[in-house]
């Protein structure tokens, strides 16, 4: 029976006695019979409506199908590998469940988000996924967007401006075509925000959110975006809403711990972080995150409590090679933080993380105080060819972010003019994407400072980056103290400016080891 429910008026009923052998097909047949009843209702005329139809005979393929949409949903750790047995549970009961194929392509593509994945795997299973839904089913949506986004994300990010922005108009027609889809908006929004279009993300994902006012990955969304764009209370409402549909997301936690560190709340970052691996104890990276943030504070012995939960799930993950880096340089051991440098760049661990670009801002920074820039740049060419090529028609992202990191030796090493050359290719590849990397005020800062527009960056610093809270970069005192800042920092408003941060970071360092140790005493 279909009662409307303002003044309990019929509308519709029927009777169905059939083997429960056939219980998808009326499932398919009652969804269709209620559109219509619908449609009638609400538009006073009746009308074919589509219904996505449940895709196989099976209903136990089906079920553990529908179990696996529900794990995915917090988009976990856990919730990603238990979605993939169960797709893989509905594939051995039907191979023939496209569905289910679709939905599989899906994960994978999260699990290369999430870190459960390297790049190039999850793109080739998704590829091949998508292919076989399409070579039987060429018009389904869904499996064409994510083929789409496969191609423009695959190669390890190694793609040029025009095919995004292709990508970008060719998703945007499927959306049109398909409004109900939300997993094409998402890929949409995604690529939106890789272009720093994030007001046509916000749009899209507004959109989503009045046809599905309660799926949480639209709220989550949104508040990403709302912290993206600096609308903090928006995205703290976004997430916690997204989290009371939802309340098992770890990303959400994360985001949370965000907008925290943008308000300046540093117990807040803490306390949001434990949440997330509260809630995805088998992601190694979320005590990485702790970890790394407790050393950025000074707190050594705290974060290695962290530290030491990653060394048992994962040693050889690029977090653990991270934390070892940066252990070793908040405690001054140069030695072993050479070591962790060298690591990094010989093991040919990648950019999931910065550790890549990290590795190589060390190694460099450390040749251009004892003058050994060039051979530092030959080791680093022999482990990585064409790190340094900043010439190249398209440049892995891995090595786009080592060339930045690179800039503090090659202000004291390069002469004027190269250094401003490469400066610029890097400026005008970011434009070339559609992206300002000096919107944000440190880039900006930086940029300056590389100029030697002293008068500018000395504004810079004084009215857009010591205004932020000190949680925001915990890493300021080290970026401050390279070559090319020393003018900027001579100047007395600015030596001022940094006293009062050393203030500001040392009241958070005191109240986030207070309130982790009530912590531990309450354990």
């Amino acid at each position: 029976q279909l009662i409307r429910a303002a003044d309990g008026f019929h509308v519709w009923s029927k009777n169905y006695d059939r083997d429960f052998e056939d219980i998808l097909a009326i499932q398919d047949e009652i969804a269709l019979e209620v559109g219509r009843a619908l449609t009638a209702s609400l538009l006073g005329r009746e009308r074919v409506v589509p219904v996505a139809s449940v895709g196989t005979e099976s209903p136990d393929a089906y079920d553990l199908y529908l179990q696996a949409i529900g794990e995915r949903a917090t988009y976990s750790y856990g919730g990603l590998q238990a979605a993939e047995n169960l797709l893989k549970g509905a594939l051995a009961t039907d191979p023939t469940f496209l569905d289910a194929k679709t939905e599989l392509a899906i994960n994978y593509m999260h699990q290369f988000k999430t870190g459960l994945m390297e790049r190039d795997d999850a793109m080739s299973l998704c590829s091949a996924l998508t292919t076989q839904v399409l070579e039987l089913r060429p018009d389904d949506p869904v499996a064409s967007a994510l083929h789409l986004f496969g191609e423009v994300a695959g190669h390890n990010g190694d793609r040029d401006p025009q095919s995004v922005l292709e990508t970008i108009a060719k998703l945007e027609t499927l959306v049109a075509d398909n409004p109900g889809e939300y997993q094409i908006r998402l890929l949409l929004s995604e690529l939106l925000q890789a272009v720093q279009q994030y007001d046509r993300a916000l749009v899209v994902n507004y959109e989503a959110s009045r046809l599905e006012p309660f799926n949480a990955r639209i709220h989550y969304e949104l508040g990403t975006l709302y912290l993206q764009t600096g609308q903090l209370g928006s995205a703290r409402a976004s997430l916690e809403e997204s989290l009371g549909i939802e309340p098992r997301q770890p990303n959400a936690y994360v985001k949370l711990a965000q907008v925290n560190a943008e308000l300046g709340d540093g117990v807040g970052v803490v306390r949001q972080l434990l949440k997330a691996f509260e809630v995805d104890p088998r992601d190694h990276e979320l005590p990485g995150s702790i970890a790394l943030y407790l050393y950025d504070l000074g707190l050594v012995e705290e974060g290695d409590d962290f530290r030491d939960l990653v060394f048992a799930f994962a040693p050889t993950s690029e977090i653990a090679y991270r934390l070892a880096l940066r252990r070793a340089l908040v405690t001054g051991d140069t030695d072993i933080a050479l070591d962790s440098a060298r690591s990094i760049v010989e093991d040919g661990i990648g950019e999931r993380s910065p550790v890549f670009s990290e590795a190589v801002r060390h190694l460099m920074r450390t040749a251009a105080a004892d003058g050994s820039v060039e051979e530092v740049t030959a080791y680093l060419e022999r482990y990585a060819p064409g790190v340094f090529d900043i010439n190249a028609e398209s440049v892995l992202p891995k090595y786009r972010a080592a060339q930045i990191a690179a800039f503090d030796a090659w202000y004291v090493s390069l002469p004027r003019d190269e250094l401003l050359r490469r400066l610029d290719v890097i400026l005008e590849t970011a434009a070339d994407f559609g992206v300002d990397p000096l919107k944000d005020p440190r880039n900006r800062l930086g940029v300056q400072a590389l100029r030697g527009d002293i008068d500018a960056a000395i504004t810079t610093a004084l009215q857009d980056v010591f205004v932020q809270p000190v949680t925001t970069d915990l890493g300021l005192r080290d970026t401050l103290s390279q070559n090319q800042y020393a003018d900027v920092v001579s100047d007395g408003r600015v030596r001022d400016s940094l006293s009062q941060w050393e203030s500001q970071y040392s009241a958070v360092q005191a109240r986030v080891r207070a309130y982790l140790a009530e912590l531990s005493e309450t354990a």
